[in-house]
């Protein structure tokens, strides 16, 4: 799941938000190992996924719930502008993994689209941060052996 999770952070990690847009245009930074503290902005922080494991017929078809966060700033008093910006940047981040469904992993990855998304305060490390929180889902098949 690493190697997926990598991908994730990857495409995000490319996303151009429309010209003008408060905060700038691109993501500075796009990780699945969370770092110690954020220091730039945007940022994406990739989650550790949840999932089913339905196994049969020697394949695993198996559905992964990564957890997306778009950090925008560190929570501020300035609500207005904060908002502004996130609705700026919600289009091209929803469509984040619509050029590349299947991650550059098609040998696993079936497809990766964002199931939900939502606004919030991101709480990391005593600080919060306004962000959007997506839920990518991410189904994956391969081959199994199972034995008794």
């Amino acid at each position: 799941m690493y190697a997926v999770g990598t991908a994730l952070a990857t495409q995000y990690g490319t996303v151009v938000a429309p010209a003008n847009t408060m905060g700038g245009t691109v993501i500075r930074g796009s990780t699945i190992e969370t770092p110690n503290n954020v220091q730039v902005f945007p940022y994406i922080v990739i989650e550790l996924p949840s999932g089913e494991l339905p196994v049969g017929g020697g394949q695993r078809r198996a559905t992964h719930e990564f957890p997306v966060y778009f950090l925008f700033s560190r929570a501020s008093g300035d609500t207005p502008r904060n908002r502004k910006a996130l609705l700026q940047w919600l289009g091209p981040l929803l469509d984040a993994t619509f050029t590349a469904t299947k991650l550059g992993l098609s040998s696993v990855v079936m497809k990766a689209l964002p199931n939900s998304y939502e606004p919030v305060i991101y709480e990391y490390g005593d600080i919060g941060y306004h962000a959007w929180r997506f839920v990518v889902g991410v189904w994956t098949e391969d081959t199994v052996t199972l034995v008794p």
